[in-house]
C-alpha cells in the first residue's frame, strides 16, 4: 500500500512516514489495503503500531504513535 500523502500534523508525519513509502506489514501482519491497516492500528490496543515500510529500496521500520 503506497502513501500518497502525509498530513504535516499527523501521526504518521510525526513517525517519519512519506509521501511514496510502501507500507508492508503493521506489527509484523502484512497489509493490502487501507482498511487492513486501519484494523492493524485498532488491534495494537493503544500501543504504538510497528510498520514495515519499503523506502528507497530498503525496508525500515517506523513505529506510529497511537492517538
Amino acid at each position: 500500500m503506497v502513501v500518497r500523502d502525509v498530513k504535516p500534523d499527523s501521526r504518521a508525519a510525526d513517525a517519519g512516514l512519506r509521501p511514496g513509502d510502501i507500507i508492508q506489514e503493521v506489527n509484523r501482519h502484512p497489509v493490502e489495503n487501507v482498511e487492513a491497516l486501519r484494523q492493524a492500528v485498532r488491534n495494537a490496543d493503544g500501543k504504538p503500531a510497528l510498520l514495515l515500510v519499503r523506502r528507497d529500496g530498503r525496508d525500515v521500520y517506523v513505529a506510529v504513535k497511537p492517538s
